[in-house]
């Protein structure tokens, strides 16, 4: 009888054990740190196999909610126009008199030699993203990101910048770090 016992609690602890594992949440492989995506082939002659590792878009703009996301610049008629295209000329023509030209260069905002060191302390045709939303009149969140190179993680800054109405359109007026 404790034969029979000792086999009934190892066929239920093994049916345990499988069931345990078939309902485990699924995670990502580290070889592989995005979702692969299969689709199943379809029958027929016309059908194909689609399987996708690609790694998402850095940066994809457009709108997410009530934030602007942006790699190509932006119209200064808007505050977060403006925010975007500071950062544009920051990252992508890497010329600080650019840059200032948003500016009001007032105290709130690094001088020009700052902005020409942050310029340099990034590798140039690094990938990199704006994300900016409305946080009160004429302030915003502001997140940017960039990444070193195509192996590096990315390094991400957290800002409220204030803008104000300026000759040519808004203009920065104050940058400041942002507690994580």
């Amino acid at each position: 009888m404790l034969v029979g016992g000792v086999a009934a609690i190892a066929v239920v602890t093994a049916v345990g054990v499988v069931v345990g594992l078939s309902n485990r949440s699924g995670g990502t492989n580290s070889a592989h740190p995005y979702k692969i995506v299969t689709t199943a082939p379809a029958t027929g002659p016309n059908s194909a196999t689609s399987t996708t590792n690609t790694p998402p878009a850095f940066c994809t703009p457009g709108r997410v909610g009530g934030a602007l996301v942006s790699n190509t610049g932006g119209d200064r008629a808007t505050g977060e126009g403006a925010i975007a295209e500071y950062e544009y000329r920051y990252f992508a023509r890497r010329d600080p008199a650019a840059v200032m030209e948003v500016t009001d260069n007032g105290p709130g905002v690094p001088g020009p030699a700052q902005v020409a060191d942050g310029i340099a302390s990034v590798p140039a045709n690094a990938q990199w993203c704006v994300s900016v939303t409305p946080a009160g009149e004429n302030r915003f969140e502001t997140s940017v990101r960039y990444q070193p190179n195509q192996t590096a993680a990315p390094v991400s800054w957290l800002m409220v910048i204030t803008v104000a109405p300026g000759d040519g359109g808004f203009r920065v007026v104050r940058i400041e770090d942002k507690p994580a």
